[in-house]
């Protein structure tokens, strides 16, 4: 994003499709002058951008959303928090996986019209984007099975590095269990997903316990692979 001159409102200039069709270099004057404004309209072409390079359909009108006087950007909130993860020693994958969280939960907060932390504390409009998110990780993450891998575990996952996110600036993102009518989380507890235990398959083994004080308590259930053409069968052994 620049200014042509002191006089003169500020621009974005990225590569995409022109008016007539061809690819090249595009230069789009932005509709305000103060800066905060302009870098908004800046973020939410930089986030249509990303959805045209993904194949998906861009959520930006061309409106940039108005940032009030005094509050925070989530960008820089963003920018702020993960500088502070590097400064405190976390590793390379923490890190990266931090930034991936963050930054697609920032172009859906664009996409819905939120561009500031304190949007979100807004209890309707919190929850709103946070439903969003959820329904943008189920279309768009690519979940592979593996291992018994479930891929509820990899929402949870993610929410729980945003919440850690959230929770910095006084956001609460799910109710406690037994919430009382005065907990400000953002999502009931139903809501959030939940982390499950991984299936059992080939070669994994699960603790079956019963309530029965018999020889059999606390026996071992596993799953053992079968050889050739025959079928995979399952075995139980004391211990």
């Amino acid at each position: 994003m620049r200014r042509l001159s002191s006089n003169a409102s500020y621009y974005a200039r990225y590569s995409g499709i022109r008016k007539d069709g061809t690819r090249g270099r595009i230069v789009q004057p932005l509709a305000s002058s103060n800066l905060d404004e302009a870098y908004v309209e800046f973020l939410n072409i930089d986030t249509a951008q990303r959805q045209i390079r993904a194949g998906q359909k861009p959520t930006f009108t061309g409106i940039a959303t108005v940032v009030p006087s005094g509050q925070t950007l989530l960008n820089d909130a963003i920018t702020e928090y993960i500088e502070a993860a590097k400064a405190i020693g976390n590793d390379q994958s923490t890190i990266d996986s931090k930034i991936r969280v963050l930054d697609s939960f920032r172009d859906v907060c664009f996409a819905n019209g939120v561009s500031t932390v304190e949007a979100m504390r807004e209890p309707k409009t919190g929850r709103k984007v946070l439903l969003a998110y959820l329904t943008w990780m189920k279309s768009n993450l690519p979940t592979t099975k593996m291992d018994g891998a479930r891929p509820e575990n990899t929402y949870y996952s993610r929410m729980r590095r945003l919440g850690a996110f959230l929770i910095q600036h006084g956001i609460k993102i799910k109710k406690s269990y037994n919430s009382s009518p005065t907990d400000t989380g953002l999502l009931s507890h139903n809501e959030f997903p939940k982390l499950k235990n991984k299936k059992a398959t080939v070669g994994m083994r699960a603790h079956v316990f019963t309530k029965s004080k018999s020889p059999h308590y606390g026996r071992t259930l596993f799953v053992a692979s079968g050889l050739g053409k025959k079928p995979y069968s399952v075995g139980v052994r004391n211990g």
